[in-house]
């Protein structure tokens, strides 16, 4: 098992504020979850356009855990709301979490896919676990890649979901968009669908189905997560982002501090 993953981190920050500012005009929000924002908020910085909506999830997709600390518990979006509408799908997509150094394990001589998660890592997904149980009631099929950290943070997922079964994907490891999207597809109409992956792939994939092609402006911190619908066919472009939350914030909604 391999994954030529990269790290998020590494990426720079201005270039994704940048890129997510052009992509603005394309991409379609969801209702803001209550919790965010308040005092918090990012305004469009180009008062020549319209945005249609506050720039809150812009400000948690790219800012992170530094901000919106005293945010209070992020609610469901309510059923009623015309976007939840008989969505064609609902698809999360989760990063696993912190695993172990990759020059470290190294030295062991087993391959990349192998390389375990460590406590920390598990025990802060588990509280970002129950965060995501706070946002999203139920899962219908968890999936994920098959490289061990992948794997492990499924089982917690799994665990704090009420044990649901888990299912490994051989393209949630190895990234090619087509390929994703045309196994999404084929899951779709089973409701609500969890992916465990990797970046960039899970960045990528996000931004290619909330924005279209050329847009790459979503970075998922190890152990973030959003969710996305489709209101209609599912095609890149058509997705709505209905929020895209650092692994901070998932852990204050799971009972952490």
């Amino acid at each position: 098992m391999q994954c030529c993953e990269g790290s998020g981190a590494d990426r720079n920050r201005t270039d994704d504020l940048l890129v997510a500012n052009q992509a603005l005009s394309r991409l379609s929000y969801g209702p803001i979850p209550a919790g965010f924002g308040g005092a918090n908020k990012v305004h469009d910085p180009t008062p020549h356009r319209k945005c249609p909506r506050d720039l809150t999830m812009l400000y948690v997709i790219l800012l992170g855990s530094k901000h919106g600390q005293n945010s209070s518990r992020c609610g469901q979006v309510h059923p009623e709301d015309p976007v939840m509408d008989r969505p064609q799908g609902r698809l999360l997509m989760v990063r696993h979490a912190i695993a172990e150094e990759r020059d470290v394990f190294a030295q062991t001589g087993q391959s990349d896919g192998y390389r375990p998660l460590t406590e920390k890592g598990a025990r802060r997904m588990q509280l970002a676990a129950r965060g995501l149980y706070e946002l999203v009631d139920h899962i219908d099929l968890l999936a994920t890649s098959p490289l061990v950290r992948a794997v492990q943070t499924a089982e917690i997922l799994s665990d704090a979901f009420g044990g649901i079964p888990i299912e490994e994907v051989d393209v949630l490891a190895t990234g090619p968009e087509s390929a994703f999207l045309a196994w999404y597809r084929d899951v779709a109409d089973r409701g609500v669908v969890a992916v465990v992956g990797h970046e960039p792939y899970l960045g990528e994939w996000a931004s290619w189905l909330a924005a279209g092609p050329s847009a790459d402006f979503l970075v998922f911190k190890k152990g973030g997560a959003c969710l996305l619908e489709f209101p209609g066919p599912i095609e890149p472009g058509s997705a709505i982002l209905q929020w895209h939350v650092a692994p901070a914030h998932l852990r204050v909604l799971g009972g952490g501090a």
